[in-house]
């Protein structure tokens, strides 16, 4: 049915935009962001102080277990006990920089108050996330000069005793790799308490048969389909995806083993006003400590499709 002539509707009142002159528009005072921010592996290790740009911490180990038997009445014979080891990391300062114009913090804006305030607290996230990568992905450590930065070495780089390289990126993590893998640590001493994986292999953790079993829970109408608790004869560790790791690696993770060593805590820093613009700084400067990487394992260069 066609309208009354005369009548006022919105395509008479709409400009070349399609939206009317007068019309308020229809913008929802909310912003929406799905970009992850949770870092597994930094939020799970503990914190300690760092003093100098070379990080450094000592290691020892036990003398091998043997049967020990003396004979009655003899002489005490010495041996020479072990050294203990040095190991360094050096601190990586990470930053983050935000400047925002005068007027654009005094317009109205929809979802936010000041623009400084909302672009500091994301740039927040995004440093953490930053510093979850490097703590899992540098494979070593960089010395640095005055044009180079300075790079902490992190897990990706650490373990080395307990580590199965399936060398073409092409063969699917088993349950045996897993298991050999967990063998090996224990025959270190060691206990980890997390296996840490990527997207691809946390899929394919679920989807291995051995001795687990699948439960359809029929009161509340759920198949379960994934595994997150891995039950070996050696280790019971939980299974946690973590974005930000190599996709292809899977580590056994004793998170008692790390911690993050801070020589400059997060700061957010005024930078000096040089125009008609709010400038910010966050900083950070901080490495990884291994205190000991045999109590740790790694399944490097699996398939990752």
């Amino acid at each position: 049915m066609a309208m009354f002539t005369g009548t006022t509707h919105v395509y008479a009142m709409a400009g070349s935009t399609g939206v009317g002159n007068a019309h308020r528009e229809d913008l929802t005072d909310l912003i929406t962001n799905i970009s992850p921010t949770e870092t597994p592996f930094t939020s799970a290790i503990g914190k300690v102080p760092a003093t100098a740009v070379l990080h450094e911490w000592l290691t020892d180990e036990l003398a091998a277990a043997a049967n020990n038997a003396h004979i009655e009445g003899n002489e005490i014979t010495f041996s020479t006990a072990s050294s203990t080891t040095r190991l360094t990391n050096y601190c990586q300062i990470s930053v983050k920089s935000v400047i925002t114009s005068g007027t654009e913090d005094a317009v109205k804006k929809a979802g936010m108050g000041k623009q400084l305030a909302y672009q500091v607290a994301k740039r927040t996230k995004e440093i953490a996330r930053d510093m979850e990568v490097g703590f899992l992905q540098n494979t070593s450590l960089v010395t640095g000069d005055a044009t180079t930065a300075r790079q902490a070495k992190g897990v990706a780089g650490f373990i080395s005793t307990n580590q199965t390289d399936l060398g073409t990126g092409t063969v699917t993590v088993t349950n045996s790799h897993i298991n050999s893998m967990l063998q090996d640590i224990w025959t270190e001493g060691g206990n980890p308490k997390v296996l840490s994986v990527g997207a691809f292999n946390k899929r394919t953790i679920s989807a291995m048969t051995g001795s687990s079993t699948k439960n359809l829970d029929a009161k509340d109408h759920k198949l379960i389909q994934s595994i997150d608790i891995f039950e070996s004869d050696f280790s019971i560790l939980k299974v946690i995806p973590n974005r930000h790791q190599l996709a292809d690696d899977v580590y056994a993770l004793d998170m008692d083993l790390w911690k993050m060593a801070v020589l400059r805590p997060l700061k957010l820093v005024p930078l000096a006003k040089t125009g008609d613009a709010d400038k910010r700084a966050l900083i950070v400067e901080c490495t990884l400590e291994c205190r000991q990487e045999k109590g740790n394992g790694s399944i490097i260069d699996s398939a990752t499709s």
